[in-house]
């Protein structure tokens, strides 16, 4: 059986290696091997650099001839496959790319060029989920056989296919290789596959097993394949309504309609653990994303946010008739004196802007850069509580202030109770955090 390859998997002595844009017949062929890479290259060929720029186009009259070679590979192939031809395909490269193209006047389009296209696959068959390995499995023995003269990886998984699984990760259901039925022959999407070995000889015996073992492949797909044509059958098919086939559309829209409901839920769902995510910024942050968090959190408790001024980075909350500057800082080891000593600017200025003196409370995220558990030593060290007393300002850290909230949220502590603890501590807030570590 002659096998044709556009690629360069096989040694060339082997197999007939061509390219795709050459005129050769493909129904010359018994056994087809295409490499998207391949592909790919082949147009990259084409690609010419433009005089301003430097880009990388694909100049009218080469688009022309490529999409009339494409219309012509098409008819081949589709010929090929309605005659029980098996193309074996290897995905080893992105199948759509973009690709900037130049009209007859001279303008540049990007365009997504897919190259599942000159496979005669559809792309949105076949979306995908990026993950990388060689540990595979293979349901069909077949497939096992083969494969093992190969070395082969995977550098994605289908989320969907049509067709049939002929590889999967190992200890997964993720799917890495398909056969796809295509009029009575099959487009087969392989793995990643090289050839390696340890000398010439080695390389000679495994070059000549995989082409028996491809020629064997094929005809036991050919002998042992049994699939329906794929067939556009005529519109008034459409309304012809045979055996139990109206109860399963029913069941159809039940499941469709069961969908719709289930991914609103999923959507509301995810926008709920997306704010926990937010949350957690309390201690990992510095700087304003930090701040943000920290203004969302005092306006979801209940205080009214007051505007702090032109390059003013602290934040002005109220709460009935009192209000309070915050100093927020993130740090990668404890809080120092200066901290409190910026916030006192802070709250100096506000009682020198407005005539009453605001309430200082200083917010820490210490040790950010370390997991909760291991922030064992102290964020407040005792040669600044004297300095914090004295200024009667409140301390307290980002692990506190998001206890006090997820406490709020559930019901434990009411605003009114934390506004009243806030206003009234002088030095470290006594708030435990036990529930951050322990999940409750």
């Amino acid at each position: 059986m002659k096998i044709v390859e556009i690629g360069s998997l096989f040694d060339q002595d082997y197999v007939h290696q061509v390219d795709y844009l050459s005129d050769y017949y493909l129904l010359d062929a018994d056994i087809i091997f295409v490499s998207i890479r391949a592909l790919i290259l082949e147009v990259d060929k084409q690609l010419k650099s433009t005089h301003l720029g430097g880009e990388m186009v694909l100049p009218a009259p080469a688009y022309k001839k490529f999409q009339e070679k494409i219309i012509q590979r098409n008819e081949q192939l589709r010929e090929y496959l309605n005659k029980g031809g098996n193309l074996f395909v290897l995905t080893d490269a992105k199948p759509v790319v973009g690709l900037l193209v130049e009209d007859g006047n001279g303008d540049k389009t990007e365009i997504q060029f897919d190259f599942y296209n000159l496979i005669q696959l559809d792309k949105k068959d076949f979306p995908t989920v990026t993950m990388e390995g060689n540990s595979m499995i293979y349901p069909d023995p077949d497939f096992e056989e083969y494969f093992r003269y190969w070395d082969c990886s995977y550098e994605f998984s289908y989320s969907k296919y049509v067709g049939f699984p002929i590889a999967k990760v190992k200890n997964t259901h993720q799917v890495v290789s398909v056969a796809v039925p295509k009029g009575k022959g099959l487009v087969v999407l392989l793995p990643k596959l090289a050839l390696y070995a340890e000398d010439y000889n080695d390389f000679q015996m495994r070059v000549s097993k995989t082409k028996k073992g491809t020629i064997e492949l094929a005809n036991n797909l050919r002998l042992n394949v049994r699939l329906p044509l794929e067939l556009d059958l005529p519109e008034w098919c459409d309304s012809l309504i045979i055996g139990n086939e109206g109860d399963d559309l029913n069941q159809l829209d039940k499941f469709l309609d069961e969908k719709s409901k289930i991914e609103e839920s999923i959507s509301q769902q995810q926008e709920k653990l997306k704010q926990y995510k937010q949350l957690k910024q309390l201690l990992t942050e510095s700087g304003k994303s930090l701040e943000a968090m920290v203004e969302f959190v005092f306006s979801e408790l209940g205080f009214t946010i007051l505007p702090a001024g032109h390059n003013r980075d602290d934040l002005i909350i109220k709460a009935d008739e009192q209000i309070a500057v915050i100093e927020v800082k993130g740090v990668k080891g404890s809080a120092g004196e200066n901290h409190a000593a910026q916030l006192m600017k802070w709250v100096t200025t506000y009682h020198s802007d407005h005539g009453m003196e605001p309430k200082g409370i200083l917010i820490i995220n210490g040790f950010r850069e370390k997991p909760l558990q291991e922030r064992t030593e102290k964020i407040f060290p005792t040669q600044m509580l004297g300095y914090s007393e004295r200024m009667q300002l409140c301390l307290l850290t980002t692990a506190q202030l998001l206890t006090l909230y997820l406490d709020f949220v559930d019901g434990k502590i009411d605003s009114k109770a934390i506004k009243t603890s806030l206003f009234a501590t002088v030095g470290e807030l006594q708030y435990n955090t036990a529930r951050l570590l322990n999940g409750l």
